[in-house]
This record gives C-alpha cells, structure tokens and sequence, in this order.
C-alpha cells in the first residue's frame, strides 16, 4: 500500500457520516488570479487522490453576497453534504479541503489579513484575542468567507438571504 493509499483509507475512516459531495464554490467577477487557479488545480488534484467527491461551480457578478447565495443554491440543486467557497484572489495549500474537512465542524475556514492597510487579521476571535500567533483552531464571532467549508445542513437552521451587506445586519 502506497502513501496515498494510505492517506485515502485514514481519511475515509475519520469522515462519519461520509461526504457526499462537496461544491467548490467560487464568487467572482469576469477574472480570477493567476496563483489562485494554480492553488485551485493543485487542491483539486490532491482531493481526487484523496477520493473526495467535488462538483465545481462559478457565480459571477459584482455583488459578492449574490454570488454567494447563488453558490448555496448550486449546491442544494447537486446535493452536496458541504460547500467550500474560494474567493478567487486568494492562495491555499493543497490539503486545504482536506485538513477542513478533518476537524468536522459545521463551519470552518481560514483567515487571512486584510488586503488594504490595516493589514490585520479578518478573524474576530471570541476572547478578542489575536489570532496571528494561534495554530490549530480558535473559536471566533466573525470569520472571513474567502476559504469558507460550510455543511449544508447550516443553511436548513437560518433563514434567506444566508450572506447579506452590509455584514452587521
């Protein structure tokens, strides 16, 4: 048995109940970024190794939170157990879906700093506290939606439209 054999066997015996389907959901305008398509293929590739089961889908439009919901509905339409929605300006490692979907949670992301000055962290943790320094997972009230892994059973417990603007309402 190979690595990848192996890997593909640990994952699959973690994952209760199995995933279904997981859409990769990507909001965008007419454009995506160089290093984000390159960090799309290599996760793509590394989660078919991984025999984890993705449809694709595109929502394009200027206003995000659309796109975002229209992304949650492509994903009721192909029955997916989950939704990862990837802004398409951002960079990720290949395990990104995997190492998401490991802790299985309802939801879980990534954060990342803030494009404009000041360049702080997006993640508004619980305490308070920062979370440059934290490894692993921390508890937070507001997480950016930029690398986001959403069960679908979330969306069954809030009501329409799941993402608004401004984000305080």
């Amino acid at each position: 048995m190979d690595r990848n054999e192996k890997a593909q066997q640990e994952f699959a015996a973690k994952m209760a109940p199995p995933v279904r389907q997981i859409l990769i959901g990507i909001p965008s305008d007419d454009t995506v970024k160089a290093n984000f398509a390159m960090a799309f293929a290599a996760m793509s590739f590394y989660s078919g190794l991984m025999k984890i089961p993705l449809a694709f889908a595109n929502q394009k439009g200027s206003i995000l939170p659309r796109n975002r919901n229209g992304l949650v509905r492509d994903a009721k339409v192909l029955d997916c157990s989950h939704i990862l929605q990837i802004d398409s300006d951002l960079t990720f490692p290949p395990q990104a879906l995997y190492r998401l979907l490991s802790h299985k949670l309802p939801v879980v992301g990534a954060t990342y700093a803030r494009r404009s000055q000041p360049h702080d962290n997006l993640a508004v943790p619980l305490n308070q506290q920062p979370v440059q320094n934290a490894s692993g997972l921390t508890a937070v009230d507001r997480l950016p939606t930029g690398l986001l892994l959403i069960d679908m059973k979330v969306f069954e417990k809030i009501k329409k439209p799941y993402f608004r603007f401004p984000t305080t309402e």
